[in-house]
């Protein structure tokens, strides 16, 4: 998997104005730099599945087709 950079400072403060309100303690900017890394890390494992998926999906159907070839002939 590829490593995840730093999340640019303008984006922790969203992060923070975001997940403040549903937070019971007050967050600091580590705590938006950690956010945004879980959800980069989320969302990168959510599309490695996808990824895998599509590849399943694909081996599957060329199996498929070749075993409806094979038995045409």
């Amino acid at each position: 998997m590829a490593t995840l950079r730093q999340p640019p400072d303008d984006q922790i403060g969203p992060a923070l104005t975001f997940w403040q309100p549903r937070s019971s303690r007050v967050l600091k900017p580590e705590d938006g730099r950690e956010i945004l890394d879980n959800l980069k890390g989320f969302f990168s494992v959510l599309a490695e599945w996808q990824r895998a998926e599509a590849k399943q999906a694909r081996a599957e159907s060329t199996a498929v087709t070749s075993a409806e070839a094979s038995h045409e002939h």
